[in-house]
C-alpha cells in the first residue's frame, strides 16, 4: 500500500525558495508545511549561523507573511552547529586528528553535517508518521547542473520553479513584487552559512 504523500517546500528564505512557495500557493500546488532549517553558530549561547538582517527577515517578514497565506512554517534547528563542525578532529587521511577548523569554499561540512542531516532527520519522522515527503526544492529553469543533481537523485523531490520556466532573475522578481526579497542580497548572491566567516 502506497504511503499518501506530504509536501514539503524546502526554504532558506532565499529567493528561489521564496518564488517556489509562492508559486505553490498560485498555482494550487499541493503545500502541507515549509520547512525552514535554521543552523547555529553556536546551539548553546543561541547565535544563529545565518547573517542578522537576513534571520531578522526570516522571523520578522517572511513567516508572518507566509502565515497571513494560510502556509505553516516549521523551524528545525539541527542538532550540531558550526562550532560542532569547527572542533572535529579528522578520523583519517594525512590530517588525522587535527581540527576541521575554518571552511573552505565548495568542501564546506557545515551543509552537509548540520542543514542535511536535520532534513534528514525530518524526513525520518514523516516517514514514521506513515508519510511519503515530497521537497519542493528552489532550483530555477537555469541552472541545469543542479537541476541535473535534483533528478539524480531520484526521491521525487520537484523544482517548481522548472516546472513553470522560472529563472533566477524571474524568481527575484516574484519576490520583489510581493516584498519578500531578502536584505541578504545586498552582500551576497546567494545565501548560506558561509556568509558570515
Amino acid at each position: 500500500m502506497e504511503r499518501p504523500k506530504k509536501y514539503i517546500a524546502s526554504w532558506s528564505g532565499g529567493k528561489d525558495s521564496t518564488a517556489t512557495v509562492l508559486l505553490a500557493k498560485e498555482h494550487g500546488e499541493p503545500l502541507d508545511e515549509v520547512l525552514y532549517v535554521e543552523v547555529m553558530y553556536d546551539n548553546k549561547r543561541n547565535i544563529s549561523a545565518e547573517h542578522e538582517e537576513h534571520r531578522d527577515f526570516i522571523y520578522n517578514t517572511a513567516i508572518p507573511k507566509f502565515e497571513k497565506m494560510d502556509v505553516h512554517v516549521t523551524v528545525v534547528r539541527p542538532e550540531y552547529d558550526f562550532m560542532d563542525i569547527f572542533f572535529k578532529k579528522r578520523k583519517s587521511g594525512p590530517y588525522t586528528g587535527k581540527y576541521y577548523g575554518f571552511p573552505l569554499t565548495g568542501m564546506c561540512n557545515i551543509a552537509k553535517c548540520c542543514k542535511h542531516r536535520a532534513i534528514n532527520a525530518y524526513n525520518r519522522d514523516i516517514k514514521k508518521a506513515g508519510f511519503h515527503p515530497i521537497h519542493y526544492v528552489g532550483i530555477a529553469v537555469d541552472e541545469p547542473k543542479r537541476l541535473e543533481s535534483l533528478h539524480n537523485k531520484g526521491n521525487g523531490d520537484i523544482s517548481l520553479l522548472k516546472k513553470y520556466n522560472i529563472t533566477e532573475a524571474k524568481a527575484t522578481e516574484i519576490c520583489k513584487a510581493v516584498d519578500l526579497y531578502s536584505p541578504l542580497y545586498k552582500f551576497t548572491k546567494r545565501g548560506g552559512v558561509l556568509v558570515l566567516s
